[in-house]
């Protein structure tokens, strides 16, 4: 892989459960690694759910690879969130991996 493709700066986010004041269960993010990336999109619609227009945008992340990392965490991506679709080690070398985002979306 070339190093010099990977130009974006991405930060993985691992999902953690936090009882508040009240006892309820809270849901926070905290960061867990910062890493180089390369980022582009890949799919983008729009479509009508329930007669409101909803986005979907999709995208491709490159990073070295790295075992630790599950699709129960998401990626940081400047001020947007990626959520993680998929994993996947191409040619099974451990080299690099390509994940499979979905933007959250508001």
């Amino acid at each position: 892989m070339r190093s010099g493709t990977l130009r974006h700066r991405i930060t993985f986010q691992e999902q953690t459960e936090t009882r508040d004041s009240y006892g309820s269960m809270t849901v926070t993010w905290s960061d867990y690694c910062t890493v180089w990336a390369a980022v582009w999109p890949i799919r983008a619609r729009e479509y009508v759910n329930l007669a409101q227009t909803q986005s979907e945008v999709t995208h491709s992340v490159r990073v070295r690879h790295r075992s630790d990392l599950t699709t129960k965490m998401r990626i940081k991506f400047g001020d947007r969130y990626l959520n993680i679709l998929q994993i996947t080690n191409p040619d099974e070398r451990n080299i690099m991996l390509e994940i499979v985002c979905k933007e959250e979306v508001e």
